[in-house]
C-alpha cells in the first residue's frame, strides 16, 4: 500500500499543474475579446433582444401573506 503513494502523489500534481496552464490558457485567449466589457456609450444597445407583450400580465401574481 505504501508503494502506491509515490506514484499517486506525482499523477495528482501533473493533474493540478495541468488544471493550472488549462485555466491561464483560457484567460489568455480571452484577453482581447471584449464581449464581457461594459458598454459605455450604449454602442452595445442594439444587441439586446426587444421582449414583445406585456410582460406584466404573464407574471404569476404573489399572494399576501399576513406574517407576524
Amino acid at each position: 500500500m505504501d508503494q502506491l503513494v509515490f506514484p499517486v502523489a506525482v499523477v495528482g500534481s501533473v493533474a493540478t499543474a495541468l488544471m493550472i496552464v488549462g485555466m491561464l490558457y483560457l484567460v489568455w485567449i480571452s484577453m482581447g475579446d471584449d464581449r464581457h466589457a461594459p458598454a459605455l456609450d450604449g454602442e452595445r444597445k442594439a444587441e439586446t433582444p426587444e421582449v414583445e407583450g406585456d410582460t406584466e400580465g404573464d407574471a404569476p401574481e404573489l399572494a399576501e401573506s399576513s406574517t407576524a
